[in-house]
């Protein structure tokens, strides 16, 4: 294959049962036949695989850490990492939310964060 339209249904079955073949987990299949998808939508090729041959994907659901673990937790850490960790806590914000946190962001008054889009 040398060309994306010349990517035919077929050939993403056959991508799919190499990812399967070589030991990757239902989501990691799932996650890169979409990135093929997405990168054949953006150059007008509409093959898709139907939706009964796509990959199963296993959700394990998440587990809150008891009170004694976080204790401990928060015993271990810096002074700097106990504060990083607490806003994680108190905000519910994601990885790249805290890390593009900003002061402006934060009303002391109103006790909320905002998220906002960075330029």
């Amino acid at each position: 294959m040398k060309y994306l339209d010349e990517v035919t249904v077929d050939v993403l079955k056959r991508f799919k049962a190499d990812l399967e073949a070589e030991g990757y987990a239902g989501k990691t299949c799932d996650t890169r036949i979409n990135v093929v998808y997405f990168m054949l939508k953006d150059n007008g090729i509409a093959a898709r695989i139907p939706t009964k041959y796509m990959p199963t994907i296993e959700e394990e659901p998440a587990v809150a850490y008891s009170e004694d673990e976080l204790d401990k937790l928060f015993a271990a850490m810096n002074p700097e990492d106990r504060i990083r960790y607490r806003f994680f806590l108190g905000s519910g914000c994601r990885d790249r939310e805290v890390t593009f946190a900003a002061w402006n962001d934060i009303d002391f008054k109103a006790h909320t964060y905002h998220v906002r889009k960075k330029d």
